[in-house]
């Protein structure tokens, strides 16, 4: 699984959800952080999105921020952080 990689590679930290048995919340590390920094700054997610036309990539964006939105309001979690 993706996230178990990642949490070996200490970019990511689970934590088990105390009130919610069933669910496990994913915090981004410190390192995990500056991955994401630079995988921002890469080349190849802009090579990705170009094979999109721009009303697919905003419709792409529109989606995933969504879907972000209704995860963090699922696992009641405030959203702080701004996006572009």
């Amino acid at each position: 699984m993706l996230l178990n990689q990642m949490e070996k590679k200490g970019l990511v930290i689970k934590t088990k959800d105390l009130e919610r048995k069933n669910m496990v919340r994913i915090s981004l590390t410190d390192k995990g952080e500056e991955a994401l920094r630079q995988a921002q700054k890469s080349e190849t997610i802009s090579r990705m999105m170009s094979f999109f036309s721009y009303e697919e990539q905003d419709c792409l964006r529109e989606h995933l921020l969504t879907l972000r939105n209704k995860a963090l309001e699922e696992l009641e979690i405030k959203n702080e952080m701004a996006l572009p």
